[in-house]
């Protein structure tokens, strides 16, 4: 056993402990006990649920507040949460706790899935992303109780906020208010700033990663001090984010938020924006929602969150590189420079495999879905997407797909949460032999 978890790359363990947590995640929502009284859970549907819980999807074929028990709720939200913060992430912290040792190959693991650059200081990141992550989620829960409580009660809307809470930030998107009316997520709080701005926060939070929260806690404004990561991730951040919510807000205002007074708009704005890109909360019936506008977060979608964060996507980083490599190779330059730092070509090359990759993957099993369903090409497009960037921003068409593409969706989700990179090194691609070099020779592009 010690020398095959010796021999075990991170990608190689990432795929079995993420498998391996979907696949008792399915047994335990296959309990009678999961199920409310009078429902029936198909092996499809758990398996559904579960690995949209783990990979933080937010996809449902069944109501999450009407269909499970309170015991299903609370296994969803605790894959949620492991599946958020990740399992080795967890299983280094719990042996910390307990004064286990760790060792180099735990260390690595760790390295790769936060997504640092060393080796050093792993167990003490360990300590403070589980500390901040505890934080957050109880501040979160505090502001939500605020509404929720005088609302539901004082337990179930303490419950109701922790949930919301967990699920803003980690970027599930599942949410319990089918209390109100199945499927209708957050649309009764339209007009709520208090919720849907501290829902905007902890997604926001959510998806910036580790490595970006520890710069900010330990050089707080002093910007001279944090990483090229760190910059890049926050730039981009601020740009998808804002810049979203004035497309948004031009797409829509005489649209679906006709009526709305200016503020109410902003705020919608800033949610969807947000939302789209991680979460899948959603305030609005997504049919009434413009082409632009679908078109918009569908691209929003496939850019996702940060490194080492609770989100999907090709990440912020990848979309930075690329736009930057764009500007840069146009106007005859032949490095990537910002920040006063050059980009590493392996970083160049990372980024442009990863993106290819998942825009084969979306033009696939687009396809396939179209050609099975017999569906318009756009809605499944938007559902493709959003199961590969771990959105789960649906169109509305999840739960009456068939099983075939409820699979594909299943793959779909899980290839999203390992990441491109995890799942290209996972089967060999991009391994080099030492010392062979093959001729070089001129081939003509575009």
């Amino acid at each position: 056993m010690n020398r095959l978890r010796r021999r075990m790359s991170f990608s190689q363990a990432s795929f079995l402990a993420f498998l391996l947590l979907i696949l008792v995640g399915t047994g335990a929502l296959m309990l009678p006990v999961s199920t409310r009284p009078g429902r029936v859970t198909q092996l499809t549907d758990a398996l559904f649920t579960a690995t949209s819980a783990v990979c933080v999807t937010g996809l449902s074929v069944v109501d999450t507040y009407t269909h499970w028990s309170l015991v299903g709720q609370l296994v969803i939200l605790l894959l949620i949460q492991v599946g958020g913060l990740g399992l080795m992430i967890l299983v280094i912290g719990a042996f910390s706790v307990l004064g286990k040792r760790i060792g180099l190959q735990e260390r690595a693991y760790l390295r790769d899935s936060t997504g640092s650059a060393s080796l050093s200081g792993m167990v003490v990141l360990v300590k403070h992303i589980l500390l901040y992550s505890g934080v957050i989620e109880a501040v979160g829960t505090a502001f939500l109780a605020i509404r929720f409580v005088p609302q539901f009660g004082i337990w179930r809307g303490l419950y109701m906020a922790m949930f919301h809470a967990i699920t803003s930030f980690t970027h599930a998107g599942l949410d319990l208010m089918g209390i109100r009316q199945p499927f209708s997520s957050m649309s009764a709080y339209v007009d709520d700033p208090l919720v849907l701005l501290t829902m905007v926060a902890l997604i926001t939070l959510g998806g910036l990663g580790f490595i970006v929260w520890e710069d900010l806690v330990r050089y707080r404004l002093r910007w001279q001090h944090w990483s090229l990561q760190t910059n890049i991730v926050l730039v981009t951040n601020t740009f998808l984010l804002l810049g979203g919510m004035v497309c948004l807000y031009v797409f829509e205002a005489d649209a679906s938020m006709a009526g709305m007074p200016v503020w109410q708009r902003l705020v919608v704005s800033l949610f969807y924006s947000a939302s789209a890109r991680t979460a899948s909360f959603h305030l609005l019936d997504p049919a009434r929602l413009t082409s632009a506008s679908s078109l918009l977060m569908a691209g929003l979608m496939l850019i996702g969150g940060s490194p080492g964060s609770m989100a999907g996507g090709i990440k912020t980083t990848t979309f930075f590189v690329l736009v930057m490599a764009l500007v840069q190779f146009t106007s005859g330059q032949p490095d990537v420079v910002v920040f006063r730092k050059r980009i590493d070509k392996t970083a160049l090359h990372r980024a442009t495999v990863i993106a290819t990759l998942y825009l084969l993957l979306v033009a696939v099993f687009s396809v396939l879905i179209s050609a099975v369903e017999r569906l318009p090409v756009m809605p499944v497009v938007h559902e493709v997407i959003s199961a590969l960037a771990t959105v789960g921003f649906s169109t509305g068409i999840t739960a009456n797909l068939d099983t075939f593409s409820r699979i594909c969706l299943v793959i779909l989700m899980f290839v999203g949460r390992l990441g491109g990179f995890t799942l290209m090194a996972l089967f060999g691609f991009g391994r080099r032999i030492a010392g062979l070099q093959r001729p070089e020779e001129q081939v003509l592009i575009g």
